[in-house]
């Protein structure tokens, strides 16, 4: 593309340049240019004729496909042809293409034989896995296939590692095929199979589900290597860590923690789950806590207000400080005075952001204008409708949807005096529209799950409720108190 360009075209002058007059240590050996030659040379062309043959686009395609061909046939099989830890894109292309193989040609094809027979000749016998975790897995077809285990054995064996600090290896490579190092793709996604199939073993131990209710709750919460079982009665743990000790899979003792969810009781409120804890009000607090250890850190950039321009300072702030704040915020069930305290806490940084202090004052419209921010409070209500709507489109059967399906299932009378909850919250933001939704019953959740099937008719009831809770509200209602 770069020949057919004009004379003057600054990617043309590039390929054009040539090394006469620069400096000795000026151009690297290896150059595109030099790369592009010794090709054109392989097919008795040179630089010259290589730009009169782009000329012709056709001509220009038949030499490409030579050219791809000529590659092929004279490549040498080599007994590593795949990188150790390979892009995780070009491991699932190779094994979609195994599969297709097999399906379309052959019941049975050895791994890779159809896509270059010397290559698996000269590897065959690398092939052989003696690995614990490979023994003690039951390589079932819906799982994995064998030639695809074939492929995992090859791409994990003869792994190396070094030990890197401040950019200098300290020790020699040694031979690993235990962990996941820095890097390595295939690693993870074996992992996660693997736990898998050693998950079913601990299904067993735990038993079935006794109850019809024990049956719609969640078994299990996964999430990477941390699992929560959860069940009605007591659960043997020792049993499961002996169960996943069978398949070298080590659980850390001190990490365990037994948590008893008890309305008499709160301590489960100060538990936490996948960086969150699980009372609302102690995860805000904790929220804020960070955020301003966060903001602290980074005080030296809000002081310098002539040296940074505001519009850097608000982007840095919400990449590293806000990021922090909002964590999980969509699972928030919040009064409406914990939400205007979060919003002033949140105005509260952003003064600090811009370096406004006492006697300087500015109206919270002003803020959220010179910041192109909006109120925490709608931040939090758009990120809980976009979770709702993500949910309601899964599969029934995952953890959060059997969760909501249990929460309509008893039918005993309510009381008032309730903590705000998350179905209340979503309920009282229904009420604010005039298309007389609600969120009270098993009914009203499949209503809102057909909703949510439709993108588009989604983001519209979103933007809707949005709307209606900026148009409510008065930002500089509280502005003298601040």
């Amino acid at each position: 593309m770069n020949f057919r360009k004009e004379q003057d075209a600054i990617p043309r002058v590039a390929v054009q340049w040539r090394p006469e007059g620069h400096r000795k240590r000026g151009r690297p050996k290896t150059t595109w240019r030099r790369t592009v030659e010794a090709e054109a040379a392989a097919m008795g062309q040179s630089w010259g004729t290589l730009r009169m043959l782009a000329q012709d686009r056709e001509r220009w395609k038949e030499f490409v496909a030579a050219l791809i061909a000529n590659g092929k046939k004279g490549s040498k099989p080599r007994k590593r042809c795949l990188a150790p830890f390979p892009a995780l894109t070009c491991q699932i292309k190779l094994l979609q293409d195994v599969r297709k193989i097999r399906r379309e040609r052959f019941k049975e094809v050895p791994l890779c034989k159809p896509v270059c027979d010397n290559w698996y000749e000269a590897c065959k016998d690398d092939l052989t896995c003696t690995d614990e975790w490979a023994e003690n897995f039951d390589w079932s077809s819906d799982i994995v296939e064998e030639d695809e285990l074939r492929l995992i054995q090859f791409l994990l064996s003869n792994t190396h590692i070094n030990t890197r600090i401040n950019n200098a290896d300290i020790n020699a490579p040694f031979t690993s095929n235990v962990g996941t190092p820095q890097g390595d793709r295939l690693s993870p996604v074996l992992f996660i199979i693997y736990l898998e199939h050693a998950l079913k073993e601990v299904r067993k131990v735990i038993g079935e589900p006794k109850s019809p209710l024990e049956k719609k709750i969640p078994r299990e919460i996964a999430y990477a290597d941390d699992v929560d079982f959860v069940g009605l009665e007591y659960i043997d743990i020792d049993a499961v860590q002996r169960t996943l000790h069978k398949y070298n899979l080590k659980v850390n003792v001190a990490k365990t923690e037994k948590t008893l969810l008890s309305k008499n009781e709160d301590a489960w409120r100060s538990t936490k789950k996948v960086g969150s804890l699980m009372g609302d009000k102690e995860d805000v607090e904790r929220r804020k806590q960070l955020s301003n250890v966060a903001l602290y850190k980074l005080k030296n950039i809000w002081i310098g207000q002539d040296k940074i321009n505001s519009n850097i300072k608000i982007k840095l702030y919400k990449a590293l400080v806000k990021s922090i704040l909002t964590y999980n915020c969509g699972t928030w069930a919040l009064t409406q005075t914990e939400l205007n305290k979060l919003d002033a806490f949140h105005r509260k940084q952003l003064r600090k952001v811009l370096n406004i202090y006492y006697p300087t004052k500015i109206s919270n419209k002003t803020l959220y204008t010179k910041c192109n921010e909006k109120p925490l409070s709608i931040h939090i209500l758009e990120s809980r409708w976009r979770l709702f709507g993500h949910i309601l489109c899964r599969n029934e059967e995952i953890p959060a949807n059997k969760a909501m399906q249990l929460y309509f299932h008893g039918t005993e009378k309510r009381f008032g005096g309730r903590p705000t909850t998350l179905p209340v919250t979503i309920n009282k933001d229904l009420s604010q529209i005039q298309d007389n939704l609600s969120l009270k019953s098993t009914d009203d959740l499949e209503y809102l799950r057909s909703l949510a099937q439709d993108r588009n008719q989604w983001k519209s009831l979103t933007k809707q409720i949005v709307e209606i809770a900026e148009a409510s509200r008065s930002d500089d209602r509280d502005a003298k108190s601040e």
